[in-house]
C-alpha cells in the first residue's frame, strides 16, 4: 500500500513539474527588402547562374522605388543587363557589383 501512495504522489510531482512557465516567445524580425535583395544577388554571383530568385528581386527592386527611385531604376537597369547574360563569369561579375550598390 506504501508503494502505491509513493509512485502516486511521485507520478503527480512529475506532472506538476512539467507545468511551469511557458517558455517565452522571441520576436524575429524578418529581413528588410533590400538585405533579401542583396542576398539574391549574393547568390547569383556564388553560382554563376541566373536563376528564380531575381524574380523576387525584381518585384522587390520595384517596391523600393517608393522610397529610393534613383537606387531603384539604377538596380532594374542592372537586372535587365544581368538576365540578359549568359557567360558565368561575367554574371557572377554583374551580381556582385549589384550587391556592393546595396
Amino acid at each position: 500500500m506504501q508503494l502505491v501512495k509513493y509512485c502516486a504522489i511521485l507520478s503527480l510531482s512529475f506532472c506538476l513539474l512539467g507545468c511551469g512557465d511557458a517558455t517565452p516567445s522571441v520576436t524575429v524580425e524578418p529581413p528588410s527588402a533590400t538585405q533579401q535583395i542583396k542576398d539574391a544577388f549574393d547568390q547569383v554571383a556564388a553560382s554563376g547562374e541566373v536563376d528564380s530568385g531575381l524574380v523576387t528581386a525584381r518585384e522587390q527592386l520595384e517596391a523600393l522605388k517608393e522610397t529610393d527611385a534613383a537606387k531603384a531604376a539604377e538596380l532594374l537597369k542592372d537586372l535587365d543587363e544581368l538576365q540578359a547574360m549568359k557567360d558565368a563569369t561575367a554574371i557572377k561579375k554583374k551580381a556582385s557589383e549589384m550587391a556592393a550598390k546595396l
